[in-house]
C-alpha cells in the first residue's frame, strides 16, 4: 500500500490532486510528529463545536517549507471547515454527527510530516493525536506545512475526505476491520462529492488523473464488485458528477460481502502488522511466510520503525522478496528507497529497474518518477 511520498515539488503549492497519492497513508501515519509539537505552545480557538489548534515552528529546527504563523494558520484552517460547512450539506451532517459523538479538533503543526519522510504528504487523520487512551472518542486531522499553503477550497476538500471519510469510520469503528484500499475508496467517494458541492473544475488535468487513480486503483476492486452483482450500481461511475450516497450505499453492501467472505480479516491483519502494532514476534512471523502481500506490509512496519538502525536494512531485503514475486507496491516501495532514502546516497541502477518493473504493470506512480530520472 502506497506508503512511499514523492519529495516536495519546487513550488511550495503541491497540484492540488497530487493528494491521491498521499492519503493512503494518512490514517496509519505514526503519532510522532504530533508528540513533538505537545512540547510547543498552541494557540487555539473553539469555532463551530470545534477545537482549532496551531503549534508555532520550533526555532531550532530548520524546515524544508517556511511555516506559517499560528494566527494566520488557525484563520486559513476556520475558513475551510466553513466553506465545506456552508456548500456541503452532507458534510456539515457528518462533521455535526462527529461533534456529537466526541471531540473533534483540527490541528495546524508545521513539523508534520517529519523531513526524514521526504514527503508532501498534506494532512493525516490522527485521532490519537491528543491521549491514545481517548482516541475511540476523539476526532483529529492534522493540517501539515504543505497543506496550510493551499487555496481554500482544495483545502476543503482534504477536510471532507479525512473527516467525513475517516472521521464516520472511526466513529463506526471500521478502521480495524476494513482493508487499507477500501478504507480510501469510500473515502475518495466523499472527495469526490465534496468536489461537486464546491463546484470544482472537473475538467482539470489533475481532477481527471485522481478520478482515474479512484477508478483503477481505490476503488477498482468495488467497481468490479459492482459490475458483477450490481451493474445498474457500476453505470453510476459513467457520470461526470457521479450519485456519491447511492455509490456510498452500495459500498457498504460490497464492505459486508468482504468481512462475510474473510477477505476483510486477512488484509486488516496484514495491515496491523505493517502500522507496528503486533510484536516483532507476529512481524517476523509475517516476513518469514512466503506470501508477498505479507512480506510486503512486514517490510513497511520495518521501514516506519526507527528504533533499530538494522529495521531498515531488513525491510529492503523484504521489498526485494517480494519485488521479485511481482508485487507492484513492493516494486514501486523497493525503487523509491533506493533512489531516496538510502543513508549512503542512491542507487541509480537499482531503483530504475524496480520502477520500471512496477510500471511495466500499470503503476502510475513509478512511471511518474520514471520520468524524472535520467535514463529511466
Amino acid at each position: 500500500m502506497n506508503r512511499v511520498r514523492y519529495g516536495r515539488p519546487e513550488t511550495m503549492r503541491v497540484p492540488w490532486m497530487a493528494f491521491r497519492f498521499l492519503l493512503c497513508l494518512v490514517l496509519f501515519a505514526t503519532a510522532a510528529p504530533a508528540a513533538t509539537a505537545h512540547a510547543r505552545d498552541a494557540e487555539q480557538r473553539p469555532h463551530r463545536g470545534i477545537l482549532f489548534q496551531a503549534y508555532p515552528a520550533a526555532p531550532s529546527q530548520r524546515l524544508d517549507a517556511d511555516p506559517v504563523v499560528p494566527a494566520k494558520a488557525l484563520q486559513r484552517m476556520m475558513d475551510a471547515h466553513d466553506l465545506l460547512f456552508v456548500k456541503s450539506k452532507r458534510a456539515a451532517e457528518a462533521v455535526d454527527r462527529l461533534k456529537r459523538a466526541g471531540r473533534v479538533a483540527i490541528v495546524y503543526d508545521p513539523h508534520f510530516p517529519e523531513r526524514s519522510l521526504r514527503s508532501a504528504t498534506i494532512a493525516a487523520f490522527l485521532p490519537d493525536h491528543f491521549d491514545t487512551a481517548a482516541a475511540r472518542g476523539t476526532f483529529v486531522v492534522i493540517v501539515g506545512r504543505y497543506g496550510i499553503e493551499w487555496p481554500t477550497s482544495e483545502l476543503a476538500v482534504v477536510l471532507a475526505h479525512e473527516l467525513l471519510g475517516h472521521g464516520i469510520q472511526h466513529l463506526e469503528g471500521r478502521l480495524l476491520r476494513m482493508r487499507n484500499l477500501d478504507l480510501e475508496c469510500e473515502a475518495f467517494l466523499w472527495t469526490e462529492q465534496a468536489m461537486q458541492d464546491l463546484g470544482l473544475d472537473k475538467d482539470a488535468r489533475s481532477a481527471i488523473s485522481l478520478r482515474r487513480e479512484i477508478e483503477r486503483h481505490w476503488c477498482a476492486d468495488y467497481i468490479a464488485w459492482s459490475a458483477a452483482n450490481r451493474p445498474a450500481l457500476a453505470g453510476l461511475w459513467e457520470a461526470r458528477n457521479p450519485d456519491i450516497p447511492a455509490l456510498a450505499e452500495g459500498f457498504r453492501a460490497y464492505a459486508a460481502h468482504l468481512e462475510k467472505s474473510g477477505q476483510a480479516e486477512r488484509a486488516t491483519a496484514a495491515d496491523t502488522i505493517r502500522r507496528g502494532r503486533l510484536d516483532e514476534t507476529a512481524r517476523a512471523a509475517a516476513a518469514a511466510s512466503g506470501d508477498p502481500d505479507r512480506e510486503y506490509n512486514a517490510a513497511l512496519a520495518y521501514k516506519s520503525d526507527r528504533t533499530a538502525p538494522e529495521n531498515f536494512e531488513t525491510a529492503l531485503k523484504l521489498l526485494r522478496k517480494a519485488a521479485e514475486d511481482g508485487h507492484r507496491e513492493a516494486q514501486f516501495t523497493l525503487g523509491f528507497a533506493l533512489l531516496r532514502e538510502l543513508p549512503d546516497g542512491q542507487d541509480t541502477e537499482g531503483a530504475r529497474r524496480w520502477l520500471r518493473a512496477a510500471a511495466a504493470q500499470g503503476h502510475e506512480r513509478a512511471q511518474s518518477v520514471l520520468r524524472l530520472i535520467p535514463g529511466g
